[in-house]
C-alpha cells in the first residue's frame, strides 16, 4: 500500500484550463485552475482573448507568489480581474485592450482591505440602479469567500439568496453560503443552511459541487452516515474528475468517522492517478488520511511514518494542524509524551485562535502536565478557560487539567474550587471526584476526601480502573482515621460500612 500511495503523491501535477468562450459580446473565459500563480492566470487569460499583459516590475514577486484556485465555466474577463485584484491586493484592470496590474494606493487603517471588495462595497452602497444590486451583492459574497473572509461571505450570500430568491444565482449562493459556514466552523449556521437546502423541493440544488459541499458539512457536523451518503452521490453523479476524486476522499473520511477502516483503505486505493493529477492538493493530503486511518486501527507506528510525510507536503493551516494533532495522538499511544507535546504545539501554532486551536490547546495542556511542566500547563489551561464563552467540552477538559495542575503546584484552595466545579459536569465527574479525594487526603482532610469518594457511588458508569483507584484512596483515608478493619474492606473494593 505504501508504494501505491507514494506513487500517487509523486504523480500529482498542476492542472490548468483557461480558454475563451462566447460571452454574448463581452470577453469571457472558461477558467479551471488549481493553486496557480496569479501571473500565469493573467498571462494565459490574456493570450486566450488576444490581450497583452503589462505589470509593474515590483509587483512580479507578489503576482508570482500568490496562488489561487478558480473554477468557473463562464467568467467575464472584468470579473476575473476583479477577483484576482482581491486575491493580490493589486489593482488589475483592462485598459485600451491591455491587462494592467498596478499597485494599490494605501492609506490609514484600510491598507489591508482588498481593492475589489472595497470597490464593490462602495458600489453597492451608492448604486442607484436596482437591477445591478443583486449581481454586485452576489459578486461581493464570492470575493469575500475567495479572500478568506468566510463569515462575511456567509452573511452576504445568505442576504442575496433571501432578498433575491428567484435570481438565477440564488441556488449557487445557498450552496456557497453553506461552504462558507463550514469554513468558519459555525455549527449553528451549518445546521440551519443544510436543513434549508434539504427542505427545498428536490433537495440540494443542481449546481456544481452541491453534494460535495453537503458531504463536507456532514463531516464537519460529525455525521458519518450523511457524509457517506452524500459523498457517494457526488462520486457517482459528477461529470468532473476532480469532484469525483474529492468526493471519494470525503467518502473515505466518512468511513473513518464511522470506524470502518477497511473501507477507508479501499476508497483511497480506488483513487485514480489521472484524476489525482487534476487535484494535486488531494494527493498531498493522502498521507494525512492514511495516517489517521492507521492510528484508528491501532497501528500507531505506521501512522507516525505517514504523518511525518504529511507534515512536509500538506498546504493549509487546517491540514497542518490536523496532521500535528494526529501525530501527537500517535506518539501518546507509543508512550513518547515529550515528542507528542512538541507535535501538539506545532498544531496549535498552525491554528491558534479557532475552535480546532482550542481543542489542540487542551491537548497541549494535558501533555504539559503529563511531562511535569505544571507551570506551562496552568497557563495553557487558564488561556482556554479565559477564551471560552460557555461550558464547552474544551473548557471542561481545561478545567480538569487546571485542577490536577493546581494540586501538583500545592495551590490547594484554588484546586479545590476548580475540581468541585468540575465534579458537577457529568463528562468529568469521575476524574474530578477522584482528584478532589486525592487533594483532600494530601491536604490532611481524610474525612472530606471520603465525602468526595462516596459521591462516586451515585455515578452510573465508573470504569474498573477508576473503581480500584477510588478503593485505594478510600482505604488510605480510613487508615488515616484509625479504622484498619474498614480500610481493609475498602482495599478489597468493598466500600459498604466503611464510614
Amino acid at each position: 500500500m505504501k508504494t501505491f500511495f507514494t506513487s500517487l503523491i509523486l504523480a500529482a501535477a498542476a492542472f490548468a484550463q483557461i480558454t475563451a468562450v462566447d460571452g454574448g459580446g463581452a470577453k469571457a473565459l472558461r477558467v479551471h485552475v488549481d493553486d496557480m500563480p496569479v501571473l500565469d492566470i493573467l498571462a494565459t487569460a490574456g493570450s486566450a482573448v488576444g490581450m497583452k499583459l503589462r505589470a509593474e516590475p515590483r509587483l512580479l514577486e507578489t503576482l508570482t507568489s500568490t496562488r489561487v484556485s478558480v473554477r468557473r465555466d463562464v467568467v467575464a474577463l472584468d470579473e476575473l480581474t476583479l477577483l484576482l485584484s482581491g486575491a493580490t491586493e493589486c489593482t488589475i484592470d483592462t485598459v485600451d485592450g491591455v491587462i494592467v496590474a498596478s499597485p494599490v494606493s494605501r492609506d490609514g487603517d484600510s491598507a489591508r482591505t482588498p481593492t475589489a471588495r472595497r470597490a464593490l462595497d462602495a458600489a453597492i452602497r451608492g448604486d442607484s440602479t436596482p437591477t445591478l444590486r443583486p449581481t454586485m451583492t452576489f459578486l461581493l459574497g464570492r470575493l469575500e469567500l475567495a479572500d478568506g473572509a468566510v463569515e462575511a461571505a456567509r452573511r452576504t450570500l445568505e442576504t442575496f439568496a433571501t432578498e433575491w430568491v428567484e435570481h438565477a444565482e440564488a441556488p449557487v449562493a445557498r450552496v456557497l453560503a453553506l461552504d462558507a459556514a463550514v469554513a468558519s466552523g459555525d455549527v449553528v449556521a451549518m445546521r440551519r443552511l443544510l436543513a434549508d437546502l434539504d427542505a427545498r423541493e428536490g433537495g440540494l440544488p443542481d449546481v456544481p459541487n452541491a453534494e460535495l459541499v453537503g458531504a463536507r458539512t456532514c463531516l464537519a457536523l460529525g455525521d458519518a452516515d450523511g457524509t457517506v451518503l452524500r459523498a457517494t452521490t457526488a462520486s457517482r453523479d459528477s461529470a468532473s474528475p476532480r469532484t469525483r476524486t474529492l468526493a471519494r476522499v470525503l467518502l473515505a473520511e466518512g468511513w473513518l468517522l464511522d470506524g470502518n477502516h477497511d473501507r477507508v483503505v479501499a476508497e483511497l486505493e480506488a483513487l485514480d492517478r489521472d484524476a489525482l493529477r487534476a487535484a494535486p492538493d488531494v494527493a498531498a493530503r493522502l498521507p494525512m488520511w492514511i495516517g489517521a486511518s492507521l492510528l484508528a486501527s491501532g497501528d500507531a507506528h505506521g501512522a507516525l511514518l505517514q504523518l511525518r510525510v504529511a507534515a512536509r507536503v500538506v498546504r493549509t493551516a487546517e491540514d497542518r494542524s490536523r496532521t500535528a494533532r494526529t501525530a501527537a495522538a500517535a506518539l501518546v499511544a507509543l508512550d513518547r509524551p515529550m515528542e507528542a507535546l512538541l507535535w501538539a504545539r506545532r498544531g496549535l501554532a498552525a491554528r491558534p485562535t479557532d475552535p480546532e486551536g482550542e481543542r489542540i490547546a487542551v491537548v497541549c495542556a494535558e501533555l504539559e502536565a503529563r511531562n511535569g511542566l505544571y507551570g506551562e500547563a496552568f497557563t495553557t489551561a487558564v488561556g482556554v478557560l479565559a477564551r471560552a464563552g460557555s461550558a464547552t467540552p474544551e473548557a471542561n477538559a481545561a478545567l480538569s487539567v487546571l485542577g490536577k495542575t493546581l494540586v501538583a503546584l500545592d495551590r490547594v484552595d484554588e484546586a479545590r474550587l476548580a475540581l468541585t466545579t468540575l465534579s458537577r459536569k457529568s463528562a468529568f465527574r469521575v476524574d474530578a471526584l477522584l482528584a478532589l479525594g486525592a487533594l483532600e487526603l494530601k491536604s490532611g482532610n481524610p474525612t472530606a476526601a471520603l465525602v468526595a469518594l462516596d459521591a462516586l457511588d451515585g455515578t452510573d458508569t465508573v470504569p474498573e480502573s477508576r473503581r480500584l483507584e477510588a478503593a485505594k484512596l478510600r482505604g488510605d483515608c480510613l487508615m488515616k482515621l484509625g479504622h484498619p478493619v474498614k480500610a481493609a474492606r475498602a482495599f478489597e473494593g468493598r466500600p459498604e460500612n466503611t464510614r
